[in-house]
């Protein structure tokens, strides 16, 4: 089960992709890292679990809350030079595979799911960092008006409202509709690193960020 396992969920190698693609859009010029802030620590930790399984280190998130309330400030110049760096501190992670609920056969790899058990201050950082990338989104209008996703006013809801729409002025003048869906199998597992920090850089992320 292990080999099965470790062949299925895990790819050895990853295809070669050039990071500079002929569609990509215009470079936009770099901005500088908005500093991360005692409110957004405080703000982003106070909704977290204290039920929430920790990494490697078996920190849970109370500890975290107990050593932020004494010294913030620490925390602050850890997760700022991580920025200023372009370092991840906490990069390593326990995979443990869990079998999904009510699969005919479960000598089938596809019968499990994989989950990531991340270090909790390194979960914290990305938290304020996904903020910071979803506000600049919206703010600068990065995100395009067909992504329905991450986006205000533009969720499953609204998707779902849109194709009923096409469909219905598609078969009012006597056209035929379909839909094609796509379930990607571990996409998340497949994005292509070197492209992705291609194109933070060409929508004007900091550098370091990227």
């Amino acid at each position: 089960m292990t080999a099965t396992f470790k062949a299925h969920f895990f790819n050895p190698t990853q295809l070669l992709v050039d990071p500079i693609q002929p569609d990509d859009p215009p470079p936009l010029p770099p901005c500088d890292f908005t500093p991360i802030t005692h409110e957004e620590v405080a703000n982003t930790l106070a909704k977290t679990s204290n039920k929430s399984t920790p990494g490697p280190s078996s920190i849970m998130y109370k500890l975290i809350k107990w050593a932020f309330a004494t010294r913030p400030d620490w925390f602050l110049e850890i997760y700022n030079a991580a920025i200023s760096l372009g370092y991840h501190p906490w990069s390593e992670a326990v995979i443990v595979i869990l079998p999904k609920p009510s699969k005919p056969d479960y000598r089938l790899p596809k019968a499990y799911r994989p989950i990531s058990l991340l270090e909790c201050c390194g979960k914290l950082l990305e938290k304020i960092i996904a903020k910071h990338v979803l506000s600049d989104a919206h703010s600068f209008e990065i995100l395009p008006p067909h992504q329905f996703s991450s986006c205000d006013y533009h969720c499953a809801t609204d998707v779902a409202l849109c194709l009923v729409h096409n469909t219905q002025a598609a078969v009012a003048i006597g056209h035929v509709a379909s839909t094609l869906l796509f379930d990607i199998s571990r996409f998340f597992d497949n994005i292509n690193t070197d492209h992705t920090i291609a194109i933070f850089l060409n929508l004007g992320f900091p550098p370091s960020l990227c």
